[in-house]
């Protein structure tokens, strides 16, 4: 016959099991949460690196917006859809929105990158599409049709300018639950971009 305290160890058993599930499924979920969060565990990139890649992907870009504008201006005349009169002014105002286009996607991109934010990469894509959709509304009339289409550029150039500053400073400015990660490697490739996007841009050809 089994004894009282054999009775009582038995009935508490299922109490000490039942706790287990509960232990899972907290961390099941602080796991979900976690994944759904807008914080990245930690940086992919070594910290010193960030100003190498700001460097080489400034002088890539920017040497190829420079080949761009060559072939662009030299063949001008030769775009059926375009007027001639705008030889002379669409070009140059398409680079002279486009350089700093590169360095306003560039920027945000390090300050969410330094901020740790996880989806930092969509979101500084989906800037320079705006940025890019604005661009091309405020220069494709007066491709086409000259100073017949200056009314987009009243129209586009202050919703340009607001997307161009507005994509850094609210990646400043944006409350997140991260913290900052190598402050210093990022703030040297915020400076170093602009100066690799122009030399290169200007070394192949590119005027403004």
């Amino acid at each position: 016959m089994p004894s009282r305290k054999d009775v009582e160890k038995s009935a508490r058993h299922p109490v000490c099991e039942c706790r287990a599930p509960r232990l899972t499924r907290s961390r099941a979920a602080l796991r979900v949460d976690t994944a759904m969060s807008d914080v990245t565990p930690k940086n992919a990139f070594l910290p010193w690196s960030t100003p190498v890649v700001a460097v080489v992907g400034g002088s890539l870009a920017g040497a190829g917006s420079g080949l761009s504008f060559v072939a662009l201006h030299s063949n001008w005349k030769r775009l059926a859809w375009v007027t001639p009169d705008a030889e002379s002014t669409v070009p140059f105002w398409t680079f002279e929105g486009l350089i700093p286009m590169l360095i306003s996607v560039g920027w945000t991109g390090l300050i969410l990158h330094g901020r740790g934010h996880r989806r930092g990469l969509s979101l500084t894509v989906g800037l320079a599409a705006i940025e890019l959709a604005v661009l091309a509304f405020v220069l494709l009339p007066v491709a086409r049709d000259g100073n017949g289409g200056v009314w987009a550029m009243t129209i586009g150039l202050p919703p340009l300018a607001l997307v161009l500053f507005g994509g850094p400073i609210a990646s400043i400015v944006w409350p997140m639950r991260s913290k900052l990660v190598n402050v210093w490697p990022h703030v040297l490739a915020g400076l170093l971009l602009p100066v690799a996007v122009y030399v290169s841009y200007t070394s192949v050809g590119g005027r403004f």
